[in-house]
């Protein structure tokens, strides 16, 4: 007689969905899911953002809160705690700070899942209200059956804070290197939508905008190298970095980058645009934890520049450059020994990038990790 496979239903509580590593890390763990053993559900506190609609696509329901920026309602928590009965969930698994907070206050006697996906500097980066969710979390963490962080440095960075638990894993990004991957067809395409010459060398970065990116320090390094190397260009990708922007228009108009700049906000088609670029820029100042626009970058075969920020050295390893963070004169040093390099040189190194993912960073591995946690807890 065949054993009967043991269906397990998971509840995902999430802050929002919008474009971002725990957004996209969500979508990926559902999509590559095993349907005949997981089931899941998503609930998002704030809306369904970009995100929504590629979970929903994958035949998972997503229900909003409609929760404001600002803090965190009663009705929002009743409302919660509803859906949580209705759903009747063998496992809560909250993402990030606010979503662990709502799956700690969601009512259910069922198995909890914190999931960290932030590295944790130093408490005065953080908005108020965070500071105190971190504080609450660190005070009740051993009511989780598990803590799961994306980074060894959050993991040892949370400890200091109160973080303990004996379930405590790290369970690093992984990509899907089918649709991250090396195809120089975009490149002539998108290059001729967005008016950049073909022998333009071009840096990306893709970060929503926030003084925890350092958008402004990646300029003025930017800056610097124009003047050295008046056709390069700068491709600035992600949430409210567009021309709309105020602040990022009156300092690009300050450094004098208005033809150097490109700025595209939130898109869709990722692939082709780190495949139209030639390196890849992280500068962020704090609070990355595993950036999974690394993995994605490299896994284009693309050479990477980052500060060393949350597990990023771990990530690139030797296969591009690291950098102090918040130093606009290592970022510009960085960007000219890139700039010095030859096509072949920063060819081979690409492929070297692409490799590192392909041997330690491959999203079935992030998926069956998170499986196997799932099976433990329900044991």
């Amino acid at each position: 007689m065949r054993e009967r496979k043991i269906r397990i239903t998971i509840l995902h509580i999430i802050t929002g969905l919008s474009t971002g590593g725990a957004e996209r890390s969500l979508v990926k763990l559902i999509e590559a899911s095993d349907r005949s053993v997981f089931e899941h559900h998503v609930i998002s506190l704030i809306d369904k953002g970009s995100q929504g609609e590629l979970i929903q696509n994958a035949g998972v329901q997503v229900y909003e809160l409609g929760v404001k920026k600002r803090g965190v309602s009663w009705g929002a928590i009743k409302r919660l705690r509803s859906l949580t009965r209705d759903l009747n969930p063998d496992i809560i698994h909250g993402w990030m700070y606010h979503g662990s907070l709502m799956a700690l206050m969601s009512g259910s006697g069922k198995p909890k899942i914190m999931g960290i996906r932030h590295s944790l500097t130093s408490l005065r980066h953080e908005k108020a209200f965070t500071r105190l969710i971190i504080r609450i979390l660190g005070l009740f963490s051993r009511k989780f059956s598990a803590i799961v962080y994306n980074a060894q440095v959050s993991k040892e960075q949370h400890l200091k804070y109160g973080f303990r638990h004996k379930n405590a894993l790290v369970i690093p990004n992984g990509f899907n290197t089918k649709l991250f991957r090396p195809d120089t067809g975009f490149k002539k395409a998108i290059r001729q939508q967005l008016h950049i010459p073909e022998s333009a060398f071009v840096f990306v970065n893709l970060a929503r905008f926030h003084p925890m990116k350092n958008h402004q320090g990646l300029l003025r390094a930017f800056a610097r190298v124009v003047q050295k190397h008046p056709e390069t260009r700068l491709m600035l990708i992600g949430r409210g970095v567009e021309k709309g922007n105020e602040q990022l228009a009156v300092l690009i108009e300050q450094l004098g980058l208005e033809n150097n700049v490109i700025l595209l906000g939130e898109r869709k088609d990722i692939p082709e645009l780190l495949n139209a670029s030639d390196a890849f820029v992280l500068p962020s100042a704090w609070g990355e934890g595993f950036p999974n626009v690394l993995g994605e970058a490299m896994a284009c075969g693309l050479p990477c520049i980052s500060t060393r920020v949350g597990d990023s050295e771990t990530v690139v390893g030797d296969t591009g450059w690291l950098i102090p963070p918040a130093s606009v004169q290592s970022l510009e040093t960085a960007m000219l020994n890139t700039l010095s390099m030859s096509a072949r040189e920063l060819g081979t190194l690409g492929e070297k990038a692409r490799q590192r993912i392909l041997d330690n960073f491959q999203q079935q591995d992030f998926v069956r990790a998170h499986e196997t946690l799932y099976k433990k807890l329900v044991e």
